[in-house]
């Protein structure tokens, strides 16, 4: 058997996959003018003889609910079907659209983050735009509470002016251990010359097996960059 032989039966098969082959039918998808989406603008230009151009499909995703709003937008729980996995999508407001300097930083924070390579920060998965025109960024969903919440925990357990255990389990010895994982995160960040500017308990989220994520980047200053 030579070398090329078993290249060849590694590479994925050039002939497109029956109904049989996918797992769609399972799920019960929104109208594709509500979650359908187009690849979003490439950020860089890349030389033709580097680039690997994927097929112009359109992706699909089920709105699982609302996890969370604000000024710019809203969080959603989506499932993405080609993958058959829940993510967190970030959708902008609609009439914010036509504010080009909004939508600037919306992009601006999706790719920033997408940029901090470190196991503090959440995964950015995808940057688009919904059929109906709201931008949007997919990234790991975050199973969890935030840091505000164990603080206020670990508080009430004070007895006679000792700290306890929490009833989760929770100790002040934890919270200096989570403090000390956003320091590194932070010197992380402003290695790469990021400043968060809004770090606060409510935007340090703690996951069920330990994870520490500092969320919410969306003021975030890129010294010697144009996000204000």
């Amino acid at each position: 058997e030579t070398i090329e032989t078993v290249i060849e039966s590694l590479l994925p098969s050039t002939q497109p996959p029956t109904p049989n082959q996918t797992n769609l039918d399972l799920f019960e998808t929104l109208p594709l003018s509500s979650f359908a989406t187009t690849t979003a603008p490439p950020v860089e230009t890349v030389p033709t003889q580097n680039r690997l151009a994927a097929k112009p499909e359109t992706k699909s995703y089920e709105n699982l609910g609302v996890l969370g709003s604000g000024g710019m937008g809203s969080v959603l729980k989506v499932r993405e079907h080609g993958l058959s996995r829940s993510l967190a999508m970030k959708v902008m407001h609609k009439e914010l659209n036509g504010n080009l300097q909004l939508v600037q930083r919306f992009r601006e924070e999706a790719r920033l983050i997408a940029q901090m390579q470190h196991p503090n920060f959440v995964p950015v998965h995808e940057l688009g735009e919904l059929e109906d025109g709201r931008l949007y960024f997919t990234m790991k969903e975050i199973k969890g509470s935030p840091l505000r919440d164990k603080i206020q925990e670990v508080h009430a357990a004070v007895q006679d002016q000792r700290w306890n255990a929490s009833p989760s389990g929770w100790t002040f010895r934890r919270l200096v251990d989570v403090f000390h994982q956003c320091c590194i995160a932070m010197a992380y960040s402003h290695s790469q010359g990021v400043l968060h500017r809004d770090l606060k308990p409510e935007n340090i989220m703690l996951g069920h097996f330990g994870e520490v994520l500092v969320v919410d980047w969306g003021i975030a200053k890129v010294m010697g960059g144009d996000m204000d």
